[in-house]
């Protein structure tokens, strides 16, 4: 029986990557210099976020050199101006710009502050992001724990950039193939989650949707159902029964089934799935 192996819809890698926080180099608000740096990084990073990629990159090229000239070669702010360049460049998918303009970040960084200084976790993190996307697993997992290293020793992991990174890692794990470093820090992600949101929070059903595709990839079927049954009545509750985390849930744990070979489970299943989608697309179509 051929085993079916999902691409599931957890969190997008850079989607969730930490963004370097500034912190200012004491300059007068009233520095022209300084004025214009910040305004273009802000724009920068609207355009990010409104999903004006190249736009961002424009703007963040032209907040580097604004940067660099407001607060120098060793200022914070220019090395946060090419952590966040970096960023935009690794959402298009030049990861090889990524790279560069991110490491010069950490360098800059690392004149600043030591590596057990949770300020260095966004360009740990972020260098992580650029590697996973160029298939260097193995040097975005070695990134990605130091940033989860330093989160956890020195803010207790109780924050959502633990909570970031963690579920960064069981991501990575699961794409390199490690499926028990997947699981465990899955885990971690989906009891983090749990802890700060609460039992009943989409979050934490959509981090125990990702523990249980860890599950199916290591075989363990009857963990995979658990994680997945979990997480789907949580979204029924809080979603609705057509909502598209609802319909997700129950196609990957028909999945399932069928890698268990239980058939007619996963066929039933099947069947759920293709009516919740048609009462899903028939409210769409009488929607206002």
């Amino acid at each position: 029986m051929k085993k079916i192996i999902l691409i599931f819809a957890c969190i997008g890698m850079t989607c969730i990557a930490m963004l370097a926080q500034n912190n200012h180099t004491k300059i007068t608000v009233n520095d022209p210099k300084a004025v214009l740096a910040d305004k273009l990084n802000t724009e920068a990073m609207d355009a990010f976020n409104m999903g004006e990629y190249d736009d961002a990159i424009k703007l963040g090229i032209k907040a580097v050199a604004a940067s660099k000239d407001a607060y120098g070669e060793h200022g914070d702010d220019y090395a946060v101006a090419l952590n966040n360049l970096s960023l935009y460049y690794s959402e298009v998918g030049d990861y090889a710009s990524a790279i560069i303009y991110g490491n010069q970040a950490l360098d800059i960084k690392k004149e600043t502050v030591t590596m057990e200084d949770p300020n260095i976790a966004p360009f740990l993190s972020n260098l992580a992001t650029c590697y996973y996307g160029l298939g260097d697993y193995q040097k975005a997992i070695d990134y990605e724990t130091l940033a989860a290293t330093v989160l956890e020793q020195q803010k207790g992991g109780k924050d959502v950039e633990f909570q970031t990174s963690v579920t960064k890692l069981a991501q990575m794990y699961g794409k390199a193939g490690n499926t028990e470093k997947a699981i465990y820090y899955g885990k971690i992600a989906a009891e983090r989650r749990k802890k700060s949101q609460g039992k009943n929070h989409p979050d934490y059903a959509k981090a125990l949707n990702a523990l249980a595709n860890y599950y199916n990839q290591a075989g363990d079927y009857q963990n995979a159902l658990k994680s997945a049954e979990d997480a789907a009545k949580i979204f029924k509750k809080a979603e609705g029964e057509i909502s598209y985390d609802h319909i997700m849930v129950l196609s990957n744990m028909a999945v399932f089934y069928h890698n268990a070979g239980m058939k007619d489970k996963a066929q039933e299943l099947y069947e759920k799935v293709k009516e919740l989608r048609a009462k899903a697309e028939a409210e769409i179509q009488v929607a206002p």
